[in-house]
């Protein structure tokens, strides 16, 4: 186990580090290779973005999430990453891009974590087909703090009802080859409560759980049940007997391979996670297990020109905090926001130039990172620098969006792709220096 709490651990040297993050036992399995890239993917980006590598991760910051993926390779369990974040995660385009390629080289391990029903029109998930709400009364944060702690999930938001109207959430895609993408392993993760009601599971039309969610105080429950593996149709109702709240539901496989959790909201900004509820926030994320829980957020705060910088990052300390808490042996990544020229008029017409307090927001970012020990990914050096923006909205191939803040599908692809570059080679310099130094293991010989 890492002592994140302790900065002088931070001096021991790089071997060491890396040996601690891999339990004595796992040892032996490590994929050691004798090539240079030992058979792992690569992900060449598009012109004009720009490969480039993860800040910070020298090592130690990374390290237990490449031993998780190392042992995922071997076929001893699943890895998983939390990926929050603002409007370019909330669509899944970008987590979803990350899934897609850490499923093809590790393994297809499921969805994930899914609202079971749209809390916004923008919802979407890529491994499953998520129906209306109708009926249900959608939770979501405010854009302040509201007087009390809202009872939402890790996704940012609740759906609740006293009525039976159901929920509708389909796990897999029905196309010939895509059963990598089905589902066997079921969870429904809802609010505890005074007064709460039952709440019934449907699988395929077949009941397989009514659930009480009563209880004498507040707190995060969860039903489990599993299935034959395949394409399945997951309804969540009320009973007519009292008010139920759900967070979500998860749709996995029983094999090993990675999870993206996707838990996006447009229009986000990092501070909107001290509104929730730190109780329910923790039993669920704690629940999921992420091995690496990723912040993307900044591209919003970079809009809030009249909040004070020290505020943001005091903010975004609280957040990274709040995550150690609740996965003390998580990895963690911040990931940057992204180049959004300011736009103004001159006599010349609308102009655009660059946005000073990006920049200002991706130090701040750093600044954190090194104080909690995670590694850093600058979005704004991926596209090719300060008001790179400009170039992707005119490129023929548009990859920018006209609004200059957010991208199109192959925009998100090619950050996707980016981002999945960048921690595949990380774990290959960290498996390079791992094997290495195991006892008894030459340079570059296979581990037995």
């Amino acid at each position: 186990m890492i002592d994140w709490g302790c900065p002088s651990s931070w001096r021991l040297p790089h071997l060491l580090w890396v040996l601690l993050a891999i339990p004595s036992g796992a040892r032996a399995e490590l994929p050691c290779c004798d090539s240079d890239d030992c058979g792992l993917p690569r992900f060449p980006l598009p012109r004009p973005f720009v490969e480039t590598e993860l800040q910070g991760a020298t090592g130690r910051e990374l390290a237990s999430f490449y031993a998780d993926l190392a042992r995922t390779a071997a076929g001893q369990g699943k890895t998983r990453i939390a990926f929050f974040g603002d409007s370019h995660t909330a669509t899944d385009r970008l987590p979803g891009r990350l899934r897609e390629n850490l499923q093809g080289h590790f393994g297809h391990a499921g969805a994930g974590l899914v609202m079971p029903g749209k809390p916004r029109s923008w919802y979407r998930h890529e491994l499953a087909v998520v129906g209306d709400v109708s009926g249900w009364r959608i939770i979501s944060p405010p854009r302040r703090a509201p007087e009390e702690p809202l009872r939402v999930g890790i996704s940012g938001f609740a759906l609740s009802t006293r009525w039976r109207k159901p929920l509708l959430v389909r796990f897999g895609r029905f196309r010939a080859g895509q059963e990598h993408t089905h589902a066997g392993r079921f969870e429904v993760h809802f609010l505890k409560q005074p007064g709460g009601g039952g709440l019934r599971a449907k699988l395929d039309g077949k009941q397989v759980g009514v659930v009480s969610t009563q209880a004498e105080t507040m707190a995060f429950g969860r039903h489990a049940f599993t299935a034959q593996e395949g394409l399945h149709r997951l309804s969540l109702s009320g009973m007519a007997d009292g008010e139920v709240t759900v967070f979500g539901v998860v749709g996995e496989r029983e094999q090993s391979g990675v999870i993206v959790d996707t838990l996006g909201n447009v229009g986000a900004r990092v501070r909107e996670q001290l509104f929730w509820d730190a109780a329910i926030y923790d039993a669920q994320l704690s629940a999921r297990r992420p091995n690496l829980v990723v912040l993307a957020y900044g591209t919003n705060e970079a809009m809030d020109a009249k909040q004070p910088l020290a505020e943001y990052e005091a903010e975004l300390h609280d957040v990274v905090g709040r995550i150690r808490h609740a996965v003390p042996n998580a990895a963690c990544l911040l990931v940057g926001p992204t180049d959004h020229p300011e736009r103004f008029v001159n006599r010349w017409g609308r102009r655009y130039r660059d946005r000073p307090r990006t920049a200002q927001i991706i130090a701040a970012q750093r600044r954190v990172a090194r104080h909690h020990g995670c590694a850093t990914f600058d979005l704004v050096h991926v596209t090719g620098g300060p008001m790179s923006m400009r170039r992707l909205v005119k490129h023929r191939r548009h990859y920018g969006a006209p609004d200059h803040v957010h991208f199109t599908r192959a925009g998100y692809r090619a950050l996707g792709d980016a981002l999945s570059g960048a921690l595949i080679r990380g774990y290959g310099r960290w498996l390079e220096t791992a094997c290495s130094a195991l006892p008894g293991t030459p340079a570059g010989a296979q581990s037995p």
